[in-house]
């Protein structure tokens, strides 16, 4: 059936049955529908470029195949927009900085060099700090989504919640800790 259609039609068909569900999926990642309608767009170009490797798959694999496209393209988005707020963004109160608070946590535990142990040493105090200022389940839901790293399901299941509560108890967990980090910072002059 696919052998004998063109590829404009093809194209077009793709895009009816799984332009939707791209869009979704990359909004979900990218938490920005503009970003979500570029990769959208970056998707269906990738699938024009293998459209020959896709026609041939069947329908359960070629939907998998799309899905794991999208999801790579708006995750390596989501990469380069964090990487970009971090070199811009200071702590100043705002959402970007919220992000730069989160991904302080999240390589809190790294490794590093050792002309950086003592500034390293220094966010771990505060970070503690703020930490200790927050709600236990705050608290614990940072430290197990990123000091721990663990995912959304494994958290969910440990905390005995449903994975959409982690997600957004995580997401205001990082707010409130944020803004109390704004204001230690502030505390300590810088």
């Amino acid at each position: 059936m696919h052998k004998d259609k063109k590829d404009s039609e093809l194209i077009e068909e793709y895009y009816n049955t799984y332009e939707q569900k791209i869009f979704r999926l990359s909004n979900a990642i990218l938490g920005d529908k503009w970003q979500a309608e570029e990769a959208v767009q970056e998707t269906f170009l990738r699938i024009i470029r293998h459209r020959d490797t896709v026609r041939r798959m069947s329908e359960e694999k070629r939907a998998a195949y799309i899905t794991r496209i999208a999801k790579s393209i708006a995750i390596d988005m989501y990469r380069k927009n964090k990487k970009a707020a971090e070199k811009v963004c200071v702590f100043s109160g705002d959402s970007e900085s919220a992000d730069v608070f989160e991904n302080m946590i999240w390589q809190g535990s790294g490794s590093v060099g050792q002309s950086d142990m003592t500034e390293t040493v220094e966010n771990r105090q505060i970070l503690d700090a703020v930490m200790g200022k927050l709600s236990d389940d705050d608290a614990l839901v940072i430290r197990f989504r990123a000091e721990r790293q663990l995912s959304v399901r494994e958290t969910a299941a440990i905390m005995n919640m449903s994975e959409s509560a982690v997600r957004k108890k995580y997401e205001r967990a990082v707010s409130r800790a944020h803004k109390l980090l704004v204001k230690e910072m502030m505390l300590y002059g810088e």
